[in-house]
């Protein structure tokens, strides 16, 4: 008996039993609500946010750079620029050394080889 007189019908074994019954359901609750939320966005399953059908959407190529370097303590003397607009691609490439000066012109177009 306990202090209020009535028999104690748990004991501690029992207790933990339903503590991990409580979790376990807790848990595979848990699992459910994540499965149910994670669907949707994409993959495999098709449909969701996002995707296009299976095709990859490439932007336009198009840009241009340049650069140079001088420098006539290391006598590093070489530049460099190019332009590309869809499949074509121009560019010019320069450099010195040692009394050495190149040049190099490139043109390739993806379209016309």
């Amino acid at each position: 008996q306990n202090i209020c007189g009535y028999r104690n019908h748990f004991s501690a074994r029992t207790f933990i039993r339903l503590n991990e019954m409580v979790l376990a359901k807790v848990i595979v609750l848990c699992l459910l609500v994540t499965l149910a939320l994670a669907g949707g966005y994409g993959g495999y399953g098709g449909g969701g946010y996002g995707g296009d059908g299976g095709h990859d959407v490439y932007a336009y190529p198009k840009y241009q750079f340049e650069y140079g370097v001088k420098d006539d303590h290391t006598d590093d003397h070489k530049s460099q620029h190019e332009i590309r607009d869809g499949g074509l691609v121009k560019g010019e490439y320069e450099r010195a050394e040692k009394g050495v000066y190149q040049r190099l012109n490139y043109i390739y177009d993806s379209h016309h080889l």
